[in-house]
Order: structure tokens, then C-alpha cells, then sequence
């Protein structure tokens, strides 16, 4: 074992050790990232760090968003924060004081497919921008065969006979029979009065098929009853002509027959004759 006086032991009490008292009066080998760390950057002791800047002793420093900011800034401690109290650049608040992200399908949604803020119109399928509340919303850009048309050309109408053509048809106008589009409604009237009238006839015949069974129902099980009251009667016995309930009745005592006193009356043939 070495044998050292306290002289040759360093800061650590380590024999012949590498650790030395630095600047800063902390003991630390000379390799150490802390070595003299209380040396600023302007040469003093006093701790003097450069900024995030890249200046000695500056007033800049990073923020809790991470942004190099002067620290006697107002909005030093604020600045990055997003509207909903994060860090994210792409969060905003939106033209209808929503904070939403910027690639959100939903940002500005208050405005309306012409521009305009709470105006309310939409695009319909027909690719529209028309009043959403508009009852007809749904049919704008449709022709009369109900499809989408994208211009005037290939935009299908119905001319005076009710037939739904190109203008530049040569069927246009041009009705079958001289019919014209009052005499095509009434058409479509007289067979909607057609389906109505065999509609009720049905529903009539229905009823009567339905009443027709119940009465037939009824007469079975009246049958049936009437059979039944008719089995019953004729296996039904009296009482009295029963001899297992006869009682034998004793026959009161007979008085003795009075003399007649019954007075002939004269034949009144004779009294006519005489």
C-alpha cells in the first residue's frame, strides 16, 4: 500500500488522485463538463451564460412553447400557445371563432357555399349553391327526367304535350293525335279514377266474401246447437211419466151421488109446432 502525506492527496482524499478544486470551488477532474462551470461567457465567476440568441449575458430564452424570446416581452411566457391552451402551430381559430386545425374539413363552416357568412346555402347533388331550407333544394339542376344537367343543351324539358325532350327534338310540340298536355292530364286522371273505382270494387267484393263466411259460420254453429237441443229432447224422460219418481196417489173418498134435480125444460120444436 502506497504511503502518502496529506499533500499528496487531492481534493477527493485520493492518493496521488486526478481530482483539483477549479474556479468555481467545486472538486472535479479536470475532464469534467462541469470544470469551472461558474465561469461565464464573459470571463467572470458570476455564473454570465450566452442566451438562446447566441449573446453573452442577453434577455433571450426559450419560452414553455420552445420559442427564443426576449423574457421582458409582455407575451413572453404566452407566445405559441394555440386557442385551445396547446402548442400547436396549426391549431387557429377559424373566421367563424372556431379553433379547430388548419387542415379541418369544418374550418370556416359558417359560411356558405357562395361566400358568404350564415347566408345558409348549400351545394346540392346537382352541385347547386342554393338555400338548404328551399323546399325544392333537392330538384335544382334536375331536368324533367330527374337527372343532373350541366348546361342548357343537354337540359330535357316538357313541351305542350307532356313530353319531356330536347328543345331541338324534332318531336318537340309535336303532340300524337292532336293531344295536348290538358288532354294528357286528363288522361292521367281517368286512369287514376280507374284504379280508384277497381281499388273499391275490390275492397267491396272483399267485404262481401268476408260477410259471406261469417254469416256461413254462424248458420254451422247454430246447426250444430240445434242438434245437440234436438238429442237432448229426445233422450229427455218426465218426471212423472218416469215409474223410478212415481208416487201413488190415494183417491179421495166418493160421496154419495145426489138425486138429480134437474128440471126438463119443453122442447122448444114442440112449442113452435103447436
Amino acid at each position: 500500500v502506497a504511503n502518502c502525506t496529506q499533500a499528496d492527496r487531492d481534493c477527493a482524499g485520493t492518493c496521488f488522485g486526478s481530482y483539483q478544486m477549479d474556479a468555481c470551488d467545486q472538486c472535479l477532474p479536470i475532464s469534467s463538463h462541469d470544470w469551472n462551470k461558474c465561469i461565464g461567457c464573459n470571463g467572470n465567476t458570476n455564473g454570465t451564460q450566452f442566451d438562446c440568441e447566441g449573446t453573452c449575458g442577453g434577455h433571450y430564452a426559450v419560452n414553455p412553447c420552445g420559442y427564443c424570446k426576449d423574457t421582458r416581452h409582455a407575451e413572453f411566457e404566452t407566445f405559441g400557445i394555440d386557442c385551445n391552451g396547446g402548442c400547436e402551430i396549426d391549431v387557429q381559430l377559424d373566421e367563424c371563432g372556431e379553433c379547430l386545425k388548419l387542415s379541418d374539413e369544418k374550418r370556416n363552416a359558417c359560411f356558405g357555399c357562395d361566400g358568404v357568412k350564415d347566408s345558409g346555402k348549400e351545394l346540392n347533388a346537382c352541385g347547386m349553391c342554393e338555400l338548404a331550407t328551399d323546399p325544392n333544394f333537392d330538384t335544382y339542376g334536375r331536368d324533367c327526367t330527374g337527372n343532373c344537367t350541366s348546361s342548357y343543351v343537354d337540359t330535357r324539358y316538357e313541351d305542350k304535350c307532356g313530353q319531356c325532350l330536347l328543345p331541338n327534338d324534332p318531336a318537340w310540340d309535336d303532340c300524337p293525335e292532336a293531344t295536348t298536355a290538358e288532354e294528357v292530364m286528363i288522361e292521367h286522371k281517368e286512369d287514376e279514377l280507374v284504379t280508384v273505382i277497381v281499388v273499391v270494387v275490390i275492397i267491396g267484393v272483399m267485404v262481401v266474401a268476408a260477410a259471406c263466411l261469417i254469416i256461413y259460420f254462424l248458420y254451422k254453429k247454430q246447426k250444430v246447437i240445434n242438434q245437440r237441443f234436438d238429442s237432448l229432447a229426445a233422450t229427455y224422460v218426465h218426471m212423472d211419466d218416469n215409474p223410478k219418481h212415481s208416487v201413488p196417489v190415494q183417491s179421495a173418498p166418493r160421496q154419495a151421488s145426489k138425486p138429480s134435480t134437474l128440471t126438463s125444460v119443453p122442447d122448444q120444436e114442440e112449442d113452435d109446432e103447436q
